[in-house]
């Protein structure tokens, strides 16, 4: 099991003006390590309240996954879901049906190559219509392994170009 660490510290900080006197200023800094880069981070705060929010939301974060090592495997099928999962309640049910259609069409695939007829008959029967055929989409690629070509290509399924 992964563990996640955050920590806060009090600066002071003088600064000199320059008419010569000088202020104490008080900021918050919040430390930690990102568990997918492995990169020490700061953000900086005005006061404790602010980055005892900030230390919150990432321990939120981490304990739902978004913060995770294993950020690094996920397949383009398992961000669609999360992304559709975090979309819960923050949009209308029908349009969270509408995005999870689109992504179960188009992104996690297969999707049936054909007229529109055949693809509402699919979708109805669950029976490959004659003269059609499922094409694979780029939901089982690895998010980390997807390059500009793979995106190109799977664009050119998607949308197919009308120039004839």
């Amino acid at each position: 099991m992964d563990t996640f660490t955050a920590n806060i510290t009090k600066r002071s900080v003088t600064h000199a003006h320059r008419d010569g006197r000088s202020s104490l200023q008080d900021r918050y800094v919040l430390q930690f390590t990102d568990p997918v880069t492995k990169k020490r981070k700061q953000k900086f705060f005005k006061t404790r309240k602010e980055a005892e929010a900030a230390k919150h939301g990432l321990y939120t974060q981490f304990d739902s996954g978004v913060l995770s090592v294993q950020k690094r495997d996920l397949t383009v099928e398992e961000a669609a879901q999360h992304w559709l999962k975090s979309c819960e309640g923050r949009v209308a049910k029908t349009t969270l049906k509408g995005y999870t259609h689109l992504a179960d069409a188009y992104i996690i695939g297969p999707a049936l190559v054909g007229t529109q007829a055949q693809r509402i008959s699919y979708t109805w029967t669950e029976k490959l219509p004659e003269g059609t055929h499922l094409t694979p989409m780029i939901g089982q690629l690895k998010v980390s392994d997807l390059t500009t070509a793979d995106i190109r290509s799977w664009l050119q399924t998607v949308r197919p170009s009308s120039k004839k």
